[in-house]
């Protein structure tokens, strides 16, 4: 795998969500964007964590490449859509 971040699309529940997988290693490692960045947040450490762990990073709605929706800009909605996100890819 690429140790460079590679940002790909995938649709969950209707939202179109940016992420980037890498890495490996016999650990995995879900890295969540701090608000209001994006999965480039993790450009200088990615090299490294990726050696050691398979790596998954996500934009959360509306910020990064992720789609929008104003339902969605609360604590309460970015949390169900990173538990549907880290069950879907």
């Amino acid at each position: 795998m690429t140790k460079a971040i590679t940002p790909e699309f995938r649709t969950v529940d209707g939202l179109r969500i940016r992420y980037a997988e890498g890495g490996s290693g016999p650990r995995a490692a879900v890295l969540l964007s701090p608000w209001p960045e994006s999965v480039f947040a993790f450009e200088q450490v990615w090299p490294l964590l990726s050696e050691h762990a398979r790596l998954l990073a996500v934009d959360p709605p509306g910020f990064g490449g992720s789609e929008r929706r104003d339902d969605l800009m609360n604590p309460k909605g970015d949390g169900g859509v990173h538990c549907s996100n880290h069950r879907r890819l």
